[in-house]
């Protein structure tokens, strides 16, 4: 039984004592009758079920507290039988009964769980609302579990500035990581960058083994422009080995970007039996190619082209691989008009692959054609190339003018 089933449970039991306590101002051949099936419903509540029903059809005429003893017996059949739409009935209809003072903020906090197990969603927000502002003595958990459920059901409707408040305060009552994973999860669906990136700093301390905290932090402080952070969150994570498999490359891409390509050989030959054949028949998210390409890009950024070579020649279909490795070498060699002819195929072969189209901008801006330079910097769309594609396009503004 999961915890919602459970916490009604409990909240019946509750209920029902209440009942036994006042019974006996009732009809005493009622409250006979309610011993009697009292009893029989431990034994099978599916088969005292219809005799319950009958019960409480004869008290329909009787007085409050009959009405009151005979709903709550049928609460609890409904209850022991997971029939939600029968017991959120009964409570209804004992929270339409006087004198409900005591056990009111019961029923209205087994009437929000069950409305949201059911699936009504304004119903949830609309009791509690009510049952928040009560002035009963319910503990902070129980609030923090109202407020997720309102804040759960804002959500359901596309509220998300409430369900993002609701499920704050039930995080300033009662600190739990679901409720933290819920709030994540809101503040990527809104895109409040700066909120995001603080709640998983905070994520990362109190999770510190969590590896979904680290992981997100890391890509949290490159969407925000900071990829030097970026890269510290990434090389502690994968220093404590909670660096997931599906980011290695983009780690490694990440340090060649900013300059540390022997950082990235290291890297990516230390992982280097994570992408072998028969590694990646039992793993989904190992790519061989992107980390070939990274490892000749790292290479030759490192200034260490014969070992570029050698991994060339280790290739069954050299086609592609030897003109991207071509391309790269005719680059970092500064012979810009190969690099210009290599990198215009590499780009027919590759269009959506910015890296190409930034390296044949930069060999035009070397080679003083920069009308075909800023005609490339500007085709270029991928966010991790676009600052660096700004900052050229200023030079050559500036040498045009």
């Amino acid at each position: 039984m999961d915890k919602v089933k459970r916490q009604v449970l409990l909240s019946c039991v509750g209920m029902l004592a209440l009942v036994v306590v006042n019974a006996h101002a009732t009809d005493t051949s009622y409250y006979r009758r309610y011993q009697q099936l009292t009893y029989q419903l431990e034994q099978d509540p599916h088969l005292i079920l219809p005799q319950i029903e009958q019960f409480q059809l004869q008290v329909a005429n009787a007085d409050t507290k009959a009405k009151k003893m005979a709903a709550y017996l049928h609460l609890q059949a409904c209850t022991a039988l997971e029939r939600d739409i029968c017991t959120v009935h009964q409570a209804e209809l004992l929270l339409d009964l006087p004198g409900q003072e005591e056990s009111k903020p019961a029923l209205m906090k087994l009437t929000v769980q069950l409305y949201y197990r059911l699936q009504r969603y304004s119903d949830v927000i609309r009791q509690s609302e009510h049952w928040l502002s009560m002035p009963s003595q319910t503990s902070l958990s129980d609030r923090a579990m109202i407020f997720t459920l309102q804040a759960k059901s804002f959500y359901q409707l596309q509220t998300l500035v409430s369900a993002q408040q609701s499920i704050e305060q039930a995080l300033v009552l009662e600190v739990d990581e679901s409720r933290y994973r819920f709030l994540l999860a809101l503040l990527q669906q809104t895109k409040q960058l700066t909120a995001e990136n603080t709640l998983l700093q905070l994520l990362t301390e109190k999770y510190i083994n969590n590896p979904l905290y680290w992981e997100r932090l890391a890509y949290s402080w490159y969407e925000l422009d900071k990829p030097e952070q970026a890269l510290n969150v990434f090389g502690s994570a994968y220093k404590s080995k909670l660096l997931p498999l599906r980011s290695l490359l983009f780690y490694s891409q990440l340090l060649i970007q900013q300059q540390a390509p022997n950082r990235a050989v290291r890297i990516l030959e230390k992982e280097a039996d994570k992408f072998t054949p028969q590694a990646v028949k039992y793993c989904s998210e190992c790519d061989v190619s992107k980390y070939r390409q990274l490892l000749i890009q790292a290479y030759l950024m490192a200034e260490r082209k014969s070992e570029a070579l050698a991994l060339l020649e280790k290739k069954v279909d050299k086609t592609d691989e030897q003109l991207m490795i071509s391309s790269q070498l005719a680059y970092s060699q500064a012979r810009w008009h190969l690099a210009i002819e290599l990198l215009q195929l590499q780009i027919k072969q590759q269009p959506r692959n910015d890296y190409w189209r930034l390296l044949l901008a930069v060999s035009y801006f070397e080679n003083k054609d920069y009308i075909h330079a800023r005609k490339q910097f500007r085709l270029i769309k991928q966010s991790q190339y676009m600052k660096t594609a700004q900052d050229w396009l200023s030079q050559i503004d500036y040498l045009l003018s």
